[in-house]
């Protein structure tokens, strides 16, 4: 390998990863169905109606995850579930956010911080 490529498969490892999305959707948390890819950041954008955000078990420990409603005029739920504990929580209002890390394989995703309904 090269050393330009080299450099940017380090820079885009450092990437925090944005995703805007607007209806359902699966994370991405780096498995090899998701191509190796994660999503950090997930941002919600004016969804039409209401719709589940699914979140499977993390790839490492350690690793991060931002959800976020930045917009709602249809006055949509977000319903978010984590795989790992099975749980969920709704986003609602404009501002509503949930910050979780994986920690392992049985305590799965904990959340960090959250302002949701």
């Amino acid at each position: 390998m090269g050393a330009s490529n080299l450099f940017k498969i380090r820079k885009d490892a450092f990437v925090l990863r944005t995703k805007d999305i607007n209806a359902a959707y699966t994370v991405r948390v780096g498995g090899s169905d998701d191509g190796h890819h994660v999503d950090r950041v997930i941002t919600i954008t004016n969804p039409a109606a209401s719709f589940h955000l699914d979140i499977p078990a993390g790839s490492y420990f350690g690793q991060e995850l931002l959800v976020t409603l930045l917009e709602n005029d249809e006055a949509a739920t977000v319903t978010v579930h984590k795989a790992v504990p099975d749980a969920t929580l709704g986003l609602t209002d404009v501002g509503d956010y949930a910050s979780l890390e994986y920690v392992n394989d049985t305590a799965g995703w904990i959340l960090l911080a959250a302002e949701t309904d």
